[in-house]
C-alpha cells in the first residue's frame, strides 16, 4: 500500500512538538510521518535513554498515525575505525523502530574518503565489510519486524566519496534480504550524479525497483 508523508521535526530535542505536526499532517490528509529519533535523545551513549522513549511512546501511540523513521545521521559502516559503534547504534535504531511500531528506518549507506576509494582493494575490503553487516543487521531487523531502508547520500566534502544509486543498488541487490531496501533520495542523487557527471535519470533507475522508501526532496 503507497503512503505519502512528511518528516516531522524536534527542535531542541522537543518531542511533544510531535503531537501538534500530527495533528496538522491529519488536517490535510497525510497518514504517515517520519520521526526524526536522530534529533531527539532517545538514543545516548549506544543506549536507549528509556525516559525518553517513554515520551515518544506517549507521544506517538494511539495516535492513528503511520511511522517510519530516521535514524542517526551519524551511522557510517564505511567509517572502518568507528565500526562497531556504528553497529551498535543501528541497532538500537532498530529497537526504537519497533517501539513505535514504524514499518520502515531510514539509514545512510556509507562514505568515505576519496583517498580510500581510489584505492580499490582497500575500498572494496570496506565494501565487503558494509555488506556483512547489512545482512546481519537484516537479520536483526527482522527479528523486531522492520525494513531497514537504505539512502543515497553526496560526499559531505570535496575529500569525501559517496557511492552513486547504482553502485548502493548493485550492493543491495547482493545482499538480498528481504529486511534490506532502500530509500531513493531524489535530490541527494542529483547532487551526487551532477558532481559525478553521470546520468541522474540512468541512475535512480537502478535504485528505485529495490526501493520501498523515497525521500522526494531534502537538500
Amino acid at each position: 500500500m503507497n503512503k505519502i508523508g512528511f518528516s516531522g521535526s524536534c527542535p531542541n530535542g522537543d518531542i511533544s512538538v510531535l503531537s501538534d505536526q500530527i495533528r496538522r499532517l491529519k488536517e490535510v490528509g497525510i497518514d504517515t510521518i517520519e520521526v526524526p529519533i536522530y534529533e531527539t535523545d532517545v538514543i545516548c551513549g549506544k543506549k536507549i535513554n528509556q525516559p525518553e522513549l517513554k515520551i515518544l511512546k506517549k507521544t506517538l501511540l494511539d495516535q492513528n498515525m503511520n511511522y517510519t523513521v530516521h535514524g542517526e545521521l551519524s551511522v557510517n559502516f564505511l567509517d572502518i575505525d568507528n565500526f562497531d559503534n556504528h553497529k551498535e547504534i543501528l541497532k538500537r535504531d532498530i529497537e526504537v523502530s519497533s517501539e513505535i511500531r514504524a514499518t520502515h528506518l531510514v539509514t545512510h549507506f556509507g562514505q568515505t574518503t576519496n583517498e580510500i576509494f581510489e584505492n580499490k582493494a582497500l575500498y572494496e575490503s570496506h565494501l565487503q565489510m558494509q555488506k556483512d553487516c547489512y545482512s546481519e543487521m537484516g537479520e536483526y531487523a527482522k527479528k523486531f519486524n522492520v525494513i531497514l531502508a537504505i539512502e543515497n547520500l553526496f560526499p559531505f566534502t570535496l575529500k569525501h566519496y559517496a557511492p552513486l544509486p547504482s553502485e548502493i543498488a548493485n550492493q543491495i541487490n547482493l545482499i538480498n534480504h528481504p529486511n534490506i531496501k532502500c530509500c531513493l533520495d531524489i535530490s541527494h542523487g542529483y547532487i551526487n550524479s551532477t558532481f559525478r557527471n553521470v546520468n541522474f535519470i540512468d541512475e535512480i533507475k537502478k535504485m528505485a525497483p529495490l526501493s520501498e522508501h523515497i525521500h522526494m526532496h531534502d537538500s
